[in-house]
């Protein structure tokens, strides 16, 4: 866990001066609701990038849906690939 931990806090400081995207997915059949989903997915990400001393204003929530699945099928090994939130990098970016 310790070792974990200065791994969190060595990737931190990494990214001090850089933008953040978290961007939520899900894969159910109903549009608005998958969107809802992601964006909550999101949300809780943001949340959790905060409580770890990231500022909220270097972090842009995003959601798709099933828009932009990693992992293309309709089978329940595919669905569960896909819901997920993903962190980006805005490499270059400062706030």
């Amino acid at each position: 866990l310790a070792e974990r931990q200065a791994e969190s806090d060595d990737r931190r400081s990494q990214m001090e001066s850089e933008e953040l995207s978290s961007r939520g997915n899900m894969n159910e059949a109903v549009r608005d609701y998958n969107l809802a989903l992601g964006a909550r997915r999101s949300h809780a990400v943001k949340s959790a990038l905060e409580a770890l001393g990231v500022s909220g204003s270097r972090v842009e929530t995003t959601t798709f849906g099933k828009e932009r699945p990693a992992v293309e099928g309709h089978n329940e090994a595919a669905w569960w690939q896909n819901r997920r939130a993903v962190v980006v990098v805005k490499a270059g970016a400062s706030s």
